[in-house]
């Protein structure tokens, strides 16, 4: 991601991937995984593990293709935040994988489940891409990604148009760290007007982003049910408008703490 272009790639975004890792699928891998109950011993013996411990796992399921769980390497990567869960309330559910490159391993996949201001939010914690969603059944995808400058936690609309960001600061752009509003993925679209509740919004910056005290002031009028419009341009000169209101109003207020706290506990 070039954070200085301010621009955003969101790499492996598939439903799947937010119940494993990449490393867990090869050849009838890519077919939904089946799963078994572990037994008690499995069970002692998983928890014991040093590296699972961490997770403060609540429940475990096991890949049916693994026959024997005990004795066991358990492959170890850095977790993806400093804290599990993120939320107190949030429960880690972590399923276990044959590592399929390396016989005899096995793989930790924990995902965090959990509600805000009673909107459904899941969050990866183990795999390279940091991903999850916040609505019912899946709503808004997010994400956490590094960069050379920092690190990004964001949300992504419905119709790949609209980010609620919360950003490491930009420098050579004079962006401060905190809330960034933008239109477009691969390319930024240029923000014409953001209106919240009738109150407009226009951007003060060359980049036609909402960041720094508009972001905050934007965040700070935000309400159960708030209705914003966003008035864009494309690339191509052509105007369209984005409109948030009802169930994605929802979603939107419940991605706010999730992408700071994501922010604040992301492990780069």
């Amino acid at each position: 991601m070039n954070r200085n272009a301010i621009k955003i790639s969101i790499s492996g975004t598939g439903i799947l991937l937010m119940m494993m890792s990449a490393n867990a699928i090869a050849d009838e891998r890519y077919a939904e995984p089946k799963f078994r109950d572990l037994t008690g011993d499995e069970t002692a013996w998983i928890k014991s593990q040093d590296y699972v411990r961490q997770f403060n796992c609540n429940s475990f399921k096991i890949n049916q293709n693994i026959k024997k769980l005990e004795g066991s390497s358990v492959k170890s990567e850095p977790p993806a935040f400093s804290q599990r869960p993120l939320f107190p309330e949030g429960q880690m559910e972590c399923s276990i994988y044959p590592d399929y490159d390396n016989e005899g391993v096995v793989e930790i996949v924990a995902r965090e489940n959990g509600k805000i201001d009673g909107v459904q939010y899941r969050v990866s914690h183990t795999g390279k891409d940091v991903i999850g969603s916040v609505g019912n059944p899946f709503g808004w995808e997010f994400s956490c990604e590094a960069g050379r400058s920092g690190h990004v936690c964001f949300v992504e609309g419905n119709g790949d148009r609209f980010y609620l960001q919360y950003t490491s600061q930009i420098e050579k752009a004079n962006i401060p760290s905190g809330y960034l509003i933008s239109m477009g993925k691969n390319s930024v679209f240029q923000i014409v007007n953001l209106s919240i509740d009738g109150k407009d919004i226009k951007p003060d910056n060359t980049y036609s982003i909402i960041y720094g005290k508009q972001a905050s002031e934007f965040i700070s009028q935000i309400k159960e049910k708030s209705v914003v419009m966003v008035s864009y341009n494309t690339p191509s000169n052509r105007q369209g408008e984005y409109k948030i209101e009802g169930e994605d109003m929802q979603i939107m207020r419940a991605s706010i703490p999730l992408i700071k706290k994501a922010f604040e506990l992301y492990n780069e």
